[in-house]
């Protein structure tokens, strides 16, 4: 049985952002249908042969990158939720003509610009305002007002920092230089975030749309649904590992949900989970797609550009702290299935992983390819075009998975899709980080962080987690570890922290609160599928996914969690944060064998920090309340079988 197509819409990149995006967009005619199709067939031509051929000069890539966006935005994004009219205003038809006029304008002036060294003209100022407010106006349609009202604050900060007082004030800047600073290519809006949406990321995104359209999305799900869905709990498991094969290479935690819990939730709500549980799980699984190589949400291309990291060992690093995570979570819902007897699904419910294979075996090749790719040094950028052509190839092997003219401009057209908030955020990010580059608070902040915490690292780095936070909510993950990485991490890295550590540590504080109360964006999304309370889904996943709050500050105090050290030190580590991260779900569902009392789930919790804390020093203590906790459970539950009466005739 092939339970996707059963119970679940195809997947697109398209619809993975949509998922995430505030605003929804127009339903157009079919003449303007159509216009967008061949203007996102046209955006998807120039990234795939800038992607094989090599980009242009920065600038001119990024400026062409980001009118194809601004044009795409006001074709298709109404200025509010009301106005879903087929038909484009002429105001929006302006306003991408202004989009088309900016790029072009940087395009023909290029040279000239270069000759100036810098030095820009009136136009080039007003055309930098014109810039700031076509971005501003294409990520609120986009994204929503969170991220505007942010941009918005630091472009204030900018002019009226004269009268802060204290070490955020500075000396001010009037609007022509703030204008100015946002067309510098290399400190505002075209600086570092549009430059990896306009040749990484994008080129990730279409792989990720022909992945959907070529039905490998849909070998994914069946593949794993046949091989855990009969274990105990198996709906929950095989739910949460499809959801971190769409997590790798999806853009969005949200969309995860949105996409993949409108199947999962209900199977697991069938099978025995409550719905708030279900809907929980889903969240904190969809997250954790962010976390997990090789895309992390895109965030590991910008991470490597903004740190001069190379991607590879980005990737290599964040893997043994995103499969702990995942350890923990498959702990928790198999506990938990224990505790409620709930059983596997029934395989004559189940697809058949070898007739999965045998079906769609040549669509897994390009995955493997893209790995091997990585390992032998080659651009992301090209593993991208290299693993989309190897990807095209395989599915024109079979008739129902071959891309067609027809399933080609879809392919286009959920790229193109996909790529619009991103491109919208990463341009709005450069405006940031042009007003902090202005204005220098970003050193001013790690000065305040450094002198607030007097020294010490421990405090140090909760600041930082809570600021991390708080800055993420209702964030995308790679907008908030934009903003993270130039306030956040320079303290960090300033207290003596290595810089690949550093800036894993703020992304995953960004990235897990979309399942953080308050604003818990994953976890609503994935109550109002499993018509459960929001804020009590959010409480939960916070619960299941406390090893993401945890293993942060443990690879902080033991980088051999993130491969930093030898290979005997990194398999030591890994060995005990594993069981470490199996006792922290027995302490988080409290249960073993049986129910735990308040100081069993304590002492659980205090083994698994222990186990967790990647020293050796630790792990003796830790393995010895293990060993404890065993043998409390073991002789309590023998003897509480012994007081049980005998029933005869049984």
């Amino acid at each position: 049985m092939d339970l996707q197509t059963q119970q679940m819409a195809p997947i697109s990149s398209g619809s993975l952002v949509e998922a995430e995006e505030t605003t929804t967009h127009r339903t157009l005619g079919a003449r303007a249908t159509q216009i967008f199709r061949m203007i996102a067939l046209a955006f998807v031509a120039f990234q795939l042969y800038t992607s094989a051929a090599g980009p242009y000069t920065a600038i001119i890539q990024r400026a062409i990158h980001l009118s194809f966006i601004l044009v795409m935005v006001f074709l298709l994004y109404p200025v509010t939720k009301r106005k879903h009219s087929k038909s484009i205003p002429v105001y929006d038809i302006i306003l991408a003509g202004m989009g088309v006029v900016v790029g072009l304008y940087i395009v023909t002036q290029y040279p000239a610009m270069v000759a100036r060294e810098g030095e820009l003209i009136g136009i080039e100022v007003w055309l930098g305002g014109l810039t700031v407010l076509l971005v501003l106006e294409a990520v609120r349609r986009t994204l929503g007002n969170g991220i505007v009202l942010i941009t918005i604050s630091f472009l204030l900060y900018a002019y009226f920092g004269r009268y802060i007082p204290g070490i955020l004030g500075h000396r001010g800047f009037t609007v022509s230089d703030i204008s100015a600073q946002m067309f510098l290519y290399n400190f505002g809006i075209f600086g570092i975030p549009l430059g990896v949406s306009a040749t990484v990321i994008s080129s990730f995104v279409i792989f990720g749309a022909l992945l959907s359209e070529s039905g490998t999305g849909k070998l994914f799900v069946d593949v794993v649904y046949g091989v855990v869905g009969r274990a105990r709990g198996g709906s929950a498991k095989a739910a949460v590992m499809s959801s971190a094969l769409f997590g790798m290479v999806s853009g969005s935690a949200v969309a995860n949900v949105v996409v993949s819990g409108t199947f999962t939730i209900p199977l697991m709500k069938r099978s025995g989970y409550k719905p708030v549980y279900a809907a929980a799980v889903e969240a904190v699984a969809s997250t954790g797609g962010q976390l997990m190589p090789p895309v992390m949400g895109a965030t590991a291309f910008i991470m490597a550009e903004m740190t001069g990291i190379p991607y590879p060992k980005i990737a290599l690093a964040a893997a043994l702290p995103a499969i702990l995570y995942y350890i923990a979570v498959i702990a928790a819902v198999d506990i938990e299935a224990l505790k409620r007897g709930i059983k596997g699904l029934p395989a004559s419910q189940l697809p058949r992983p070898i007739e999965a294979i045998k079906w769609g075996g040549p669509l897994f090749i390009p995955l493997p390819l893209l790995v091997y790719l990585f390992a032998q040094g080659y651009s992301p950028t090209k593993v991208a075009f290299q693993t989309t052509i190897a990807l095209f190839v395989m599915s024109l092997l079979r008739k129902d998975t071959r891309i067609k003219l027809r399933k080609l401009m879809n392919v286009a057209e959920s790229a193109a899709k996909g790529m619009l908030g991103i491109g919208a955020v990463t341009a709005t990010a450069g405006i940031i980080i042009g007003v902090i580059g202005l204005t220098g608070v970003g050193l001013s902040l790690t000065g305040a962080l450094l002198k607030v915490s007097g020294g010490n690292l421990a405090i140090l780095l909760v600041l930082t987690m809570i600021a991390s936070i708080i800055l993420g909510l209702g964030l995308p993950t790679s907008a908030s570890y934009i903003l993270l990485a130039v306030l956040g991490a320079p303290a960090l890295v300033e207290a003596g922290i290595d810089p690949l550590v550093a800036h894993l540590f703020i992304f995953y504080y960004g990235t897990i609160s979309v399942i953080t109360p308050p604003v818990a964006t994953a976890a609503y999304a994935a109550g109002g599928i499993a018509t459960a309370n929001p804020d009590t889904v959010g409480w939960l996943a916070m619960r299941i996914g406390l090893v993401a709050f945890i293993v942060p500050y443990m690879f902080v105090y033991g980088p051999s969690l993130v491969l930093m050290g030898t290979p005997v030190q990194v398999s030591m580590a890994m060995l005990s944060a594993t069981i470490g991260c199996i006792f922290l779900a027995f302490a988080t569902e409290g249960f073993i064998l049986r129910d735990l009392y308040w100081y069993e789930r304590i002492l659980c919790f205090g083994a698994s920090l222990l186990l967790l804390h990647p020293r050796p020093a630790s792990d003796l203590p830790g393995i010895a309340l293990v060993m404890a906790l065993v043998v409390i459970q073991w002789r309590q539950r023998k003897m509480e079988n012994k007081r049980q009466p005998e029933v005869f005739g049984k």
